[in-house]
């Protein structure tokens, strides 16, 4: 299992991880770091394909559910961070490498 030290150089959000902020009613926003990727994924043999939101992260920095909201923030290179794009937690994480990361599907939310 990767050691939590190690883990702070794939997620450093002075590089390339956007700030995060998990929210869920009732509760309190968690702040923490992930590293987000929007891809085209074919399905069906290659007959369909759509966009797709994928936030990956330390599994142990939050426990995410479906509906939950995540907000995230690249940080432009002069260091101060750009707007805020708010999601929609699609389905309850997948755990990857040994269980020490996780990737959940997003929904982009519309500007309020």
């Amino acid at each position: 299992m990767i050691d939590s030290d190690d883990m702070a150089v794939f997620y450093d959000t002075t590089e390339f991880a956007h700030v995060c902020t998990w929210s869920r009613p009732g509760e309190d926003d968690v702040p923490f770091a992930g590293i987000l990727s929007s891809q085209d994924d074919d399905r069906f043999q290659g007959h369909a394909s759509a966009r797709v939101h994928v936030l990956r992260f330390p599994a142990a920095a939050v426990q995410m559910l479906p509906d939950d909201t995540v907000t995230t923030q690249a940080r432009a290179a002069d260091g101060t961070l750009q707007a805020a794009q708010a999601w929609r937690v699609l389905r309850t994480p997948e755990l990857v490498v040994d269980g020490a990361e996780a990737d959940v599907y997003l929904e982009p939310l519309p500007e309020v």
